[in-house]
């Protein structure tokens, strides 16, 4: 809960009180760009990781039964990249929504400032993009690219007529 200050409340513990859920405030927000900047890093290396699979199932411009476990392994790694881009997001919109908590401690302390009136414009003009689903198709793309190359691998070994 926030404090209420009277008129013979001392200016300078009002700004401690400020400053110190500013610092709150800057905190959660970074730990926020932390995690959006590993699940950015994630699936950068799981894309690259897939694609370099990709391309070593398909060098001989034929996929074969060996080339199975490359696509189980395009699989693994999609799935792993789906898991921890949505990790990721969760704990990122956590920060996220602990820091409007504290944004908004603050426009209580200091109504003057008008902060919450700021940022309620700002995000009435804003048209959230959901980028998790962004990300999410990415590694879908990936798991799906991986079950085809295992079935292409596989369905022409139990098909074949010796």
């Amino acid at each position: 809960m926030v404090p209420t200050y009277h008129a013979t409340t001392r200016w300078s513990t009002l700004m401690e009180d400020v400053d110190l859920l500013l610092e709150m405030y800057k905190l959660q927000v970074s730990r926020s760009e932390h995690f959006e900047r590993l699940r950015s890093s994630i699936s950068s290396l799981v894309l690259t990781l897939a694609v370099a699979l990709i391309g070593i199932a398909t060098y001989e411009l034929q996929i074969d039964a060996s080339d199975a476990v490359v696509g189980a392994a395009i699989v693994l790694i999609g799935i792993f990249g789906n898991i921890a881009s949505s990790l990721h997001s969760r704990r990122a919109e956590r920060h996220g929504t602990t820091a409007g908590e504290y944004r908004e401690a603050i426009d209580k302390l200091m109504p003057t400032a008008k902060i919450d009136e700021i940022h309620s414009g700002v995000r009435a003009d804003y048209d959230r993009t959901h980028i998790n689903l962004l990300w999410a198709k990415l590694h879908w793309a990936i798991i799906g690219a991986g079950a085809l190359i295992m079935v292409m691998a596989i369905v022409p070994t139990i098909f074949s007529i010796p």
